[in-house]
């Protein structure tokens, strides 16, 4: 299940899912964000992937894989 943040707007673990995404981030090289998605993003992005037909999906980079556990909840195999 995803978890929310005390304003409903996270679904991640709060500071410390924060440092390890900006460890990740820094040891990566590259950072494309420098905050973790929020619901409001993960469910904007997601609402364009198909449900009526088998996808694949491949979360990588210094995330803390706040996209996969969505998906993993809503998209059924």
């Amino acid at each position: 299940m995803v978890r929310q943040g005390t304003k409903g707007r996270h679904s991640g673990g709060g500071v410390r899912e924060f440092i390890v995404f900006i460890r990740e981030a820094v040891r990566s090289g590259t950072i494309c964000a420098i905050v973790p998605s929020t619901l409001v993003v993960v469910k904007r992005v997601c609402k364009e992937i198909p449900r009526d037909r088998p996808v694949t999906i491949v979360e990588y980079g210094p995330g803390t894989g706040v996209f996969t556990r969505y998906l993993a909840n809503e998209l059924h195999p």
